[in-house]
């Protein structure tokens, strides 16, 4: 099975984070902690995995490859075709990832770090996620306002059920359904790009979630698809994000993700684990950003 990652660097790279779901970073209060997640994320993968493949644009290449040298079997640099989106688009550079691939894959956050290789039942799935959601707020000011205000809505988006709206994670994504995939961003890019002129007033945020997110589930649905699940036992999910303590006996999935990343405690857990798994590449990123070369 084929992972990927992808980084579109537009949305990392603005001068402050003006609201929480803001990019700059990649979401890490400092940026050291973003390059140790991304070398961490990509050291891990490469551990389990002989075809770990990076889609990315310039600023990407130049930052993962020619500085931090991560080992990626494939490297695609095309996501500058994405730069004329306003940079709070953020899950875009995801979406059209998605869209380039030809062959059964897991694209996998650059936050996101194993301790394992995926089960069978996911690398083998005809479609696969991190987890099942159901009743995140965010979700329903997005369906509220766009049912108001949006120009195009597509018609195989699931009702809301009792104020409440169903959706996946993404901090994994994929499948051996690529036909499926191949509609799905077809259709997300349709729906962004005929609502340009609608994002004021969007928690955006939950906006990106919902155009990659809240899309995919629904369409899964029209289409019956089944999705299968890395985590089903929500309730665990919170602790298993971040629980550096517990690997790998506990658990051999972490991903930081939202509001984990922003706290000091989450990226001090990142640096020891880091440290202690990669001491070479992590003297190598310090010595990088000491020389200031990233």
């Amino acid at each position: 099975m084929k992972m990927v990652q992808s980084l579109w660097s537009k949305p990392s790279l603005k001068s402050s984070n003006l609201n929480p779901s803001d990019r700059n970073r990649g979401g890490w209060p400092v940026a050291k902690y973003n390059y140790m997640s991304w070398t961490f994320s990509c050291l891990q993968l490469r551990k389990f995995y002989d075809d770990v493949e990076l889609v990315t644009d310039d600023f990407g290449y130049n930052l993962l490859i020619e500085n931090l040298e991560l080992p990626y079997t494939n490297v695609h640099v095309v996501l500058d075709c994405l730069n004329e989106y306003h940079s709070d688009l953020w899950a875009l550079g995801k979406l059209y990832t998605y869209g380039l691939q030809d062959k059964p894959f897991i694209h996998v956050d650059g936050d996101v770090f194993i301790w394992d290789r995926f089960p069978d039942i996911i690398e083998t799935a005809e479609l696969c996620c991190q987890n099942y959601e159901v009743g995140e707020p965010g979700y329903l000011h997005v369906y509220n306002f766009i049912q108001n205000y949006f120009n195009y809505i597509p018609n195989f988006l699931v009702k809301k059920e009792n104020d409440q709206i169903s959706s996946i994670n993404a901090g994994i994504i994929g499948g051996t359904n690529i036909s499926f995939f191949k509609e799905y961003v077809a259709q997300a890019f349709e729906f962004v790009n005929r609502n340009l002129d609608k994002m004021n007033g969007l928690d955006i945020g939950a906006y990106n979630m919902f155009y990659e997110q809240y899309l995919f589930f629904c369409l899964a649905i029209q289409k019956q698809s089944k999705i299968h699940y890395l985590i089903d036992d929500r309730k665990k999910l919170l602790d298993q994000f971040v629980n550096f303590l517990g690997v790998p006996m506990h658990t051999n999935y972490i991903h930081t993700i939202g509001g984990f990343k922003k706290r000091f405690e989450t990226c001090y857990l990142l640096e020891y684990t880091f440290k202690m798994s990669y001491p070479e590449q992590y003297y190598r990123l310090i010595d990088l950003l000491k020389q200031q070369k990233i």
